[in-house]
């Protein structure tokens, strides 16, 4: 099994379509993207890890989503670009998410 460990620090900024209650958005940021990636498999019957350094890399992510501006819940779709190198071997690390849930401070 191998699993990427991807942290992003970094700051978007959103871009409202409407101002009804019901609101769609888009949303563009930059950050700073860190990690590694760990390893895990079975050699003669033995069960064996190994982690592997990636480097860091400033990266880009964009995405899409809708608030309920008076209730609070929200669904959002990011997608984040960043190329990082791997052991000398540079790479797309591209990934997204789907989020779901309830914005407390309106």
């Amino acid at each position: 099994m191998t699993s990427v460990n991807q942290t992003l620090f970094g700051i978007f900024g959103k871009y409202h379509f409407t101002q009804n209650s019901l609101k769609p958005y888009a949303r563009l940021g930059i950050g700073y993207y860190a990690g590694d990636i760990d390893y895990e498999f079975e050699w003669e019957g033995e069960n064996q890890s190994s982690t592997s350094k990636v480097d860091p890399a400033i990266g880009f992510n964009l995405g899409a989503g809708l608030i309920q501006s008076d209730k609070g819940f929200f669904a959002e779709f990011t997608y984040h670009l960043v190329t990082r190198e791997v052991e000398g071997e540079s790479g797309g690390m591209n990934s997204w998410a789907i989020l779901i849930g309830y914005k407390f401070i309106r």
